[in-house]
């Protein structure tokens, strides 16, 4: 598990920040304002779209932290389209800017420990899988994705296009192994892959759409799909 771990995910750590003062006053929701942040990270930095996915990404600002968790796990899923497995947490106390204003490395370092437990607030796991082979008839599932650990098992059926939140608590850990009929590629091309997943507040995200992420063309279409995705992830009155 460690190896096929290490080839689909790369080990550094990417920050999200974004500062939503003008946002909030014009009355932008705060998951548009999610998605925009995260599509003026992406267009100035294509460098970092272009490496696999990260083991961890943070999300950090004031939107991040306002939002429900599935809509940032969802934003970022929209917009960051590597495909692959990666943890996300959110800097919900807005610490880690403050903490790297301090130059020297030593000093920093005991503050850190000191707020290990409190700094970042786990989101949950994103699963991005790309290639998937195109079906004459919808609804026909293309494979399944099972969640195996602390005692907790999920199955859940796939479907070509499938976007899908999948229980898993803050903390728990799991191993998810996806099996498809055909090859597709979640960091490498394969049949059938395991990685390892965390909890977090939205579960795990398993991500089946195009990468890119194409729209339909027909303006109802795509605005259903739009709907769709967005109750996905604003849960009750959230929206």
């Amino acid at each position: 598990m460690r190896s096929t771990c290490s080839f689909l995910v790369s080990s550094f750590f990417t920050k999200v920040t974004q500062q939503t003062h003008s946002l909030r006053a014009s009355g932008v929701r705060s998951s548009q304002a999610a998605r925009a942040a995260l599509s003026r990270l992406v267009a100035l930095t294509p460098e970092l779209s272009a490496m696999p996915a990260p083991d961890i990404t943070i999300a950090a600002g004031g939107v991040f932290s306002l939002a429900p968790g599935p809509a940032v796990t969802l934003a970022l899923a929209d917009i960051v389209r590597r495909t692959g497995a990666t943890q996300l947490t959110v800097d919900h106390a807005r610490l880690l800017g403050p903490l790297g204003t301090i130059e020297d490395p030593d000093e920093r370092r005991p503050f850190i420990a000191d707020l290990a437990d409190d700094l970042l607030a786990p989101l949950g796991t994103i699963i991005v899988a790309g290639g998937i082979p195109q079906v004459r008839r919808r609804g026909v599932p293309i494979g399944v994705i099972s969640l195996d650990g602390d005692g907790h098992g999920t199955e859940h059926e796939l479907l070509p296009g499938d976007l899908a939140f999948l229980d898993l608590a803050p903390g728990d850990r799991a191993t998810a192994t996806l099996d498809f009929k055909d090859s597709v590629r979640v960091g490498r091309r394969a049949r059938r892959l395991t990685v390892p997943v965390s909890g977090g507040i939205a579960g795990v995200l398993v991500d089946l759409r195009d990468v890119p992420l194409r729209l339909p063309e027909r303006r109802d279409r795509r605005r259903a799909a739009l709907a769709a995705w967005g109750d996905l992830a604003w849960p009750g009155d959230a929206k």
